[in-house]
């Protein structure tokens, strides 16, 4: 399975692979920690086989993986821990891409109907022996380093650990008080006294600029706004999707999820309008990761 574009590969880039938004120390070493069930280690070999979660786009094409096929494991991200692979092609699809939550691995098997994925990855002599007393179809917590240079999986360390129970925060609240028309880190003019923006100044066809670790997102939104009510559809480079959402006074949030690469991504916005309805102002969140958007409408 192969990415067609750069501007794809940017994509999956920005939204998978992100790490600088994960509240991680920029001087310390970037790492992250992934969960999964041990399946086998092999002290000759100096691997360890691993019992991988994986979603639901995953589950379309691991079936036609062959054992030693390389794959680039891509993990969904939550406040630097991760236990569910949101992407898993073949290793030369991610080539350029080094950094981020992702794994290098060997194919081993696939169980599509139980969401899992049996792969192999190479083990330094620290590792092993932190596991060689776990049982096989125990969890264990692996930390490994942001940056995977080879097509052989750098790993730091290995516990013994509890199935974990990640879960994606809550889409963050639309900007109040004085506040509203700032994104994160944006600077921008409240409305304007004497002139508040109505909700229903969300309707109509938007040019939406969306930043997730450094990345442009570019989409294009038509709203439609009935009550408080805000329906309509989004569609970029990630795809296109039915947007569901809500206006109240200058708050809007919306929401749409799209299919990407064998991927269910679900995009959430909550920003404010200006005085004048014609530029919006918030964040966006996915998966977990936060970034800024802005919006002019056309």
């Amino acid at each position: 399975m192969r990415m067609g574009t750069r501007g794809t590969i940017a994509a999956v880039g920005a939204l998978a692979l992100c790490a600088s938004l994960q509240g991680l120390d920029a001087q310390a070493t970037r790492s992250y920690t992934w969960y999964a069930e041990l399946a086998a280690i092999d002290q000759n070999a100096k691997t360890v086989t691993i019992k991988v979660q994986i979603r639901d786009g995953v589950t379309q094409y691991v079936g036609s993986y062959k054992p030693g096929d390389k794959l680039m494991l891509t993990w969904v991200p939550i406040t630097g821990e991760a236990d569910t692979v949101i992407y898993a092609p073949k290793y030369d699809v991610m080539k350029g891409i080094d950094e981020g939550f992702i794994l290098p691995v060997e194919f081993v098997a696939a169980d599509p109907r139980n969401h899992s994925l049996t792969v192999r990855a190479a083990a330094p002599p620290t590792v092993l022996q932190s596991l060689q007393t776990v049982q096989a179809g125990r969890w264990i917590k692996v930390v490994a380093p942001m940056r995977q240079p080879t097509d052989v999986a750098v790993l730091t360390s290995a516990t013994p650990a509890a199935k974990p129970d990640l879960k994606p925060p809550a889409p963050p609240p639309a900007p109040a008080g004085p506040a509203a028309g700032r994104g994160r880190g944006r600077g921008g003019p409240p409305p304007a006294a004497g002139a508040p923006a109505s909700g229903a100044g969300a309707a109509g066809t938007w040019a939406v600029s969306a930043q997730i670790a450094g990345n442009e997102l570019p989409s294009e939104c038509v709203f439609a706004v009935q009550d408080a009510k805000l329906t309509g559809t989004c569609s970029g480079q990630l795809g296109q999707g039915e947007v569901s959402g809500e206006v109240a006074g200058t708050s809007v949030k919306f929401r749409y999820t799209v299919s990407f690469s064998g991927m269910s991504l679900d995009l959430a916005y909550a920003g404010s309008l200006d005085a004048a309805g014609t530029t919006m102002l918030g964040t966006v969140t996915v998966f977990g990761m936060s970034g800024d958007f802005s919006a002019t409408k056309k």
